[in-house]
């Protein structure tokens, strides 16, 4: 009876030890504990309008891979390998920031006050998220299930995303897909 008992204990040790060896590097991996999303503690004013000073100089600078100009609303839009950053535009400093670890950045779109980024995991570009240009907030995020690499475009209410397969136009206030081809 005592060497049933025993055994028992040691199969469900074995088990429990296979349990943890297959999550742990599942969960580790999952976008929740490598995605850190840091949003701005207030919501900027707009700059002042004015005339242009007689003379201007460079104040700061800030990589970005973004083709059009990297300024939506009142914020300057820095962007990595694998971020999204909301700057302030008189000072440079970071006020947001959105980062994947478990993944790449392929390509971001600013309109109507809103950054769109698509991020690329292992199979292609696939995660969209659309964050508040402010203040980084998360307004809404979706899968697009892009195989491969994928691009950005925006105008008013809607970015469309070009993958080597797909066309796929969102919604910018809500994510959801106005159609598809």
């Amino acid at each position: 009876m005592r060497t049933r008992t025993v055994l028992g204990a040691v199969a469900g040790l074995v088990a429990a030890a296979a349990l943890v060896a297959v999550a742990v590097p599942v969960v580790g991996d999952s976008d929740t504990l490598t995605t850190d999303l840091r949003v701005a503690a207030d919501n900027p004013q707009p700059p002042e309008t004015g005339p242009l000073p007689g003379s201007v100089r460079q104040l700061w600078t800030a990589p970005t891979g973004l083709a059009a100009g990297p300024v939506e609303g009142p914020t300057a839009v820095a962007t990595g390998a694998d971020r999204v950053a909301g700057l302030d535009p008189a000072t440079g400093r970071e006020r947001w920031s959105y980062t994947r670890g478990n993944a790449r950045l392929c390509d971001t779109a600013l309109r109507d006050g809103l950054v769109i980024a698509l991020f690329a995991e292992s199979h292609g570009c696939r995660d969209l998220i659309g964050l508040d240009a402010a203040t980084g907030a998360r307004r809404w995020y979706r899968t697009v299930e892009i195989r491969g690499d994928a691009v950005l475009a925006a105008a008013p209410g809607v970015a469309v995303v070009s993958g080597t397969d797909r066309l796929i136009a969102v919604d910018s206030g809500g994510g959801l897909n106005r159609w598809t081809w």
